[in-house]
């Protein structure tokens, strides 16, 4: 998951549930949290939100067994065999029963999952079961933020030392409000085992019939408590490459590398496991990146870099002539390659590089199958728990999806989105021939203060609507097999501890810090799951729920012109008296195209051009102006401008293309001014660019001018059109909370398909 940019996790970690692995990237942010302000209650919940289930004492804590009971013992899921499975179903489609999950066809050619028993199976499961790592978070440097923390210690006398179980590590460093809160409410310790056994007890009730990833299965006698599992064959990350999500499969020693990192998990130990229904082998790549990160790196310090520089010596026929007139360079001879930093900056390299992607992943898929299989012919092949964002893109999706369609025996797609894309899925299921398994996918709330995730919606009712619009739409297709949720308990209200100061803090949980369940919420949950296998054989049609105008498969073509300007503008936060007479762009809620509604959220944009640069003013509506804290390839998550410009083949939509450009520009609280270029920009050109804050400090503006030349923009004249989008984003100190845009949706920085036009006019007179 990831959130995003958050979701990449690529170090493995050792929490206190001693057998816990987790991927992870480590935050960037080491620098104490200077906002000292109590924010958090005793109890892990934030001090200004105000929500029914809030907690206010250690006696509701307690009362909470007794209500827990009551509501635990009234639920009465469907009847299903040990494995979760449909009872009677493998008489009825004459199905095998292998000992192991696996892959078959019903008469109908329709791909369904088949438990041990040779019941028709669907993987309805939940990531981090049995795992409270995310509810930990970093107090240290930060300790005036809460309202009451214990101390660790080692004085078995103490009144603290109860809680010793809620630190990280035996250190003071990391603690979880969730796990004191089990402690108060069960006047126990806090007990791996116990706590996995609850929560399966608990997911079976709610109707769930498998973990998801990252869950911490305890190493003991689980036959009274039968739960399918995933788990991950982890890769070795010394052949990951250096500061990208990628293996480098084309490293001599990666075959053997590989073997022996699966021998050292004991991969082939758990071969006759019934239980495990297959195995990952990753968590969101950046395929997406690929194109670019490869080209970029030295064939001396990665071998892919050299793989490639062999295909383009071989694909020109050794020809340095045609490779340079192709990628518009200069090189004498194709050895000078190996070494140097290459850009894709033209369509005959996108061309060249989504070759080599597939020959990149044809190896990488190939040899990691081939290792697993000395190991395990039992278990099902799950992949690589496919990223968002390079599943937005619909050539690389499509490489993607004709290469793992060969090796692997299901795909795995950690899909975040609000209403799913079923021509998608089709098209991935059918260019594969492989059944697809969504691995993430979630959807918050702000009922009880946290206003982030990668999926918004703006209340716990909408919540439980839009779980059953995704699972009962995917269930319903024929050919996906499963579907797990992210994750099971909310993260701590100040991030997640992996991640610093800045750590995800996602309420995305089936219950709370305080261990209450979202009722409302499983109430749907249950609706959907309990009927999972007539959705799945179409006795049943899937619910449907209409998200909205911005939220829904945006079909929408706007077009604008930007009118020309005969004299410089001046920028200094205030709009231009120069500024030609136009349309102004004016952005609300029925442009929110993700997160939660914000109160006075709107914009007001107006553009103009001369030879030189394109000229932007916004005014920003906003509650909380300038709160962004972010720099660099984060600027997003915060209050922001976002410009999306294709000046070369406006008529054609799909993947981004080399000369677009995705700038965004930071409502930065800081003098100096804050931007990035993205699109896998080689360099960051300057802009002249000022933000200032209203004086009501209920909004505020940004000027800009952009360089014409940095944009691509050549052959400037009257009438010429350029694929052209903008936005706004509206956050808080912590990360942006809502997405807007003129034309678009969230997946403009991988698919230029939604963003609508501009024509440059001539000058107008005020």
């Amino acid at each position: 998951m990831k959130i995003k940019s958050i979701l990449f996790r690529i170090f493995l970690i050792t929490t206190i549930l001693s057998i816990a692995q987790h991927k992870v990237v480590l935050s960037q942010n080491t620098l104490p949290d200077t906002n000292l302000k109590v924010i958090v209650d005793r109890y892990g919940q934030l001090k200004a939100a105000n929500f029914t289930a809030k907690i206010s004492n250690d006696h509701e804590l307690s009362e909470d067994t007794i209500s827990d009971k009551s509501y635990y013992g009234s639920l009465t899921p469907p009847q299903r065999d040990i494995y979760g499975g449909l009872p009677g179903s493998k008489e009825q489609f004459q199905l095998s029963a292998t000992g192991f999950f696996h892959i078959e066809k019903l008469t109908n050619g329709q791909p369904i999952m088949v438990d041990p028993t040779g019941n028709i199976y669907f993987s309805l499961g939940v990531n981090g079961v049995g795992y409270a790592g995310d509810t930990y978070t970093h107090v240290r440097g930060r300790e005036k933020k809460y309202e009451w923390l214990p101390q660790y210690t080692n004085n078995i006398n103490s009144s603290d030392y109860q809680f010793n179980t809620a630190f990280l590590d035996n250190s003071s460093d990391n603690f979880s409000f969730y796990v004191t809160n089990k402690i108060r409410k069960t006047k126990q310790p806090f007990n791996n085992v116990q706590f996995y056994n609850e929560s399966v007890t608990r997911m079976k009730k709610w109707g769930f019939t498998s973990e998801g990833g990252f869950s911490v299965t305890p190493h003991t006698n689980l036959k009274d408590n039968i739960f399918p599992q995933v788990r991950f064959a982890d890769l070795p990350e010394k052949d990951m490459i250096p500061h990208a999500a990628l293996f480098d499969i084309f490293k001599p020693s990666v075959p053997v590398d590989i073997h022996a990192e699966f021998e050292k998990q004991g991969i082939g130990f758990r071969a006759n496991d019934p239980l495990i229904i297959g195995y990952f082998f990753g968590n969101e790549f950046e395929y997406h990146r690929l194109k670019n990160i490869i080209p970029a790196k030295k064939a001396s310090e990665v071998a892919s870099k050299g793989a490639l520089v062999n295909f383009l010596k071989s694909k020109y026929k050794n020809d340095i002539a045609l490779f340079n007139k192709a990628w518009g360079t200069s090189y004498t001879r194709f050895d000078e390659l190996y070494e140097a930093v290459l850009n894709v900056t033209s369509n005959e390299a996108l061309l060249d590089m989504n070759s080599f992607t597939e020959i990149f992943l044809d190896k990488f898929y190939s040899v990691v199958s081939a290792e697993f299989r000395k190991f395990d012919n039992n278990h099902l092949l799950i992949g690589d728990r496919y990223f968002t964002a390079a599943m937005n893109d619909e050539d690389l999706r499509n490489i993607i999806c004709k290469v793992a369609g060969k090796y692997l025996d299901v795909l795995s797609y950690n899909y975040y989105t609000y209403d799913v894309d079923l021509v998608r899925l089709e098209s991935m299921n059918k260019i594969s021939g492989k059944p697809i398994m969504i691995t993430e996918f979630h959807y918050g709330e702000p009922t009880q203060g946290q206003t982030s995730a990668i999926q918004m919606v703006d209340n716990e009712q909408e919540k439980g609507y839009a779980y059953r619009n995704f699972v009962e739409k995917i269930a319903a297709t024929g050919f996906i097999v499963g579907a797990h949720w992210f994750e099971y308990l909310d993260e701590s209200v100040t991030g997640r501890w992996f991640q610093g100061y800045n750590g995800e803090s996602f309420a995305v949980g089936l219950v709370n810090v305080a261990d209450r369940p979202y009722k409302e919420f499983l109430n749907s949950i249950m609706k959907c799951n309990y009927s999972i296998y007539d959705l799945m054989l179409g006795s049943k049609q899937p619910y449907t729920y209409d998200f909205g105008s911005g939220r829904t498969g945006r079909d929408i073509k706007n077009t604008i012109t930007i009118f020309k300007t005969n004299n410089p503008l001046v920028i200094d936060g205030t709009k231009d008296a120069n500024l030609p007479q136009g349309e102004v762009i004016i952005l609300n809620d029925k442009d929110r195209v993700t997160g939660i509604k914000q109160d006075n959220a709107y914009a007001n944009i107006s553009l103009a051009w001369d030879d030189n640069n394109l000229y932007l003013f916004a005014h920003v509506g906003d509650l909380s102006p300038l709160a962004n804290g972010f720099k660099g390839e984060d600027i997003w998550n915060g209050d922001a401008v976002e410009l999306f410009i294709g000046p070369y083949n406006v008529d054609q939509g799909g993947s981004i293309q080399p000369r677009d450009a995705q700038i965004v520009l930071g409502a930065c609280p800081d003098s100096h001014p804050y931007y990035y270029w993205f699109n896998s920009a080689v360099e960051q050109p300057g802009i002249n660019m000022v933000v200032k804050m209203d004086e009501n400090h209920k909004g505020y503006s940004i000027e800009a001018a952009i360089p014409m030349d940095k944009l691509n923009i050549t052959n400037i004249s009257e009438d010429k059109q350029i694929r052209f989008d903008i936005g706004f984003d509206a956050g808080d100190e912590r990360q942006r909370n809502s997405q807007y845009m003129w034309n678009g949706e969230e997946t403009n920085s991988q698919s230029r398909s939604k963003w609508g036009m501009a024509k440059l006019g001539g000058t107008t007179i005020r």
